[in-house]
């Protein structure tokens, strides 16, 4: 049940209480590609749309590794009162979640006291309680087992068998900034029209979080390799500036 999908909203923030209409779009699949299939890693490119939201998925599994890469590029229209998410189920009974903090971890039954919304007019506890704004991973299991789900992107909301990131969705237009544009008063909507890309990364295996070192596949995660050439004429170089495998 790994997918995204998209979630119809009345219009609000995540300062405001949330409105969800109920209506859900799943992806609608026009087709799929092998981009890649050799010796290192296999891609498989799947795409559609979600409420006429032009969505890539990449699938990447590599030889050997235990490890799924999953990229998702959309081209945002604005205004699309929607809420597109990546949703990872688990399905591990007993299962407790842990999340990257700066210089630690902490859990998700762990919130301070007194914090929280009070008001009326603001978000609703019981959801903003599932909200967290995490540091590179997100790891759901027992200490005998789970999964890490390592992102690019740091908002995702955690309840009891599901993780949800979030990806892109449009605030309430009474919350954004308002402009002038001549002698007319416009809306400024977020996020703009243009291509997002959102990258996670999933593995499992054996033991807690600490043991699975789920802190550094979220670091790695987030700061791959930057492969650098040199390409001038100031000495000669032994190989060439591209060498195939």
């Amino acid at each position: 049940d790994m997918r995204i999908a998209g979630f119809e909203e009345r219009g609000t923030n995540n300062i405001q209480p949330e409105s969800d209409t109920g209506l859900t779009f799943p992806l609608s699949v026009n087709g799929t590609a092998l981009e890649e299939n050799n010796g290192v890693r296999s891609v498989l490119k799947i795409f559609g749309t979600i409420a006429d939201i032009p969505i890539v998925q990449r699938l990447v599994l590599y030889r050997n590794l235990k490890r799924l890469d999953i990229s998702n590029s959309l081209d945002w229209k604005e205004p699309r009162y929607v809420r597109v998410e990546q949703l990872f189920p688990v399905q591990q009974p007993g299962t407790k979640m842990e999340y990257g903090v700066p210089y630690g971890a902490n859990s998700l039954d762990n919130v301070m006291p007194g914090t929280g919304p009070h008001a009326r007019d603001e978000i609703q506890r019981e959801a903003w309680q599932k909200y967290r704004v995490i540091q590179g991973w997100v790891f759901a299991g027992t200490p005998e087992w789970g999964v890490t789900v390592a992102a690019d992107h740091p908002l995702v909301s955690l309840k009891p068998g599901l993780i949800r990131a979030d990806m892109i969705r449009e605030p309430d237009e009474r919350a954004s900034v308002r402009i002038v544009r001549g002698n007319q008063l416009a809306t400024l909507h977020y996020p703009p029209s243009g291509h997002y890309v959102f990258k996670y990364s999933l593995s499992s295996g054996t033991g807690d979080w600490k043991t699975q070192h789920s802190y550094q596949l979220g670091r790695d995660f987030n700061s791959p390799l930057m492969p650098v050439e040199v390409v001038d004429d100031v000495s000669e170089k032994s190989l060439p500036p591209a060498e195939s495998f």
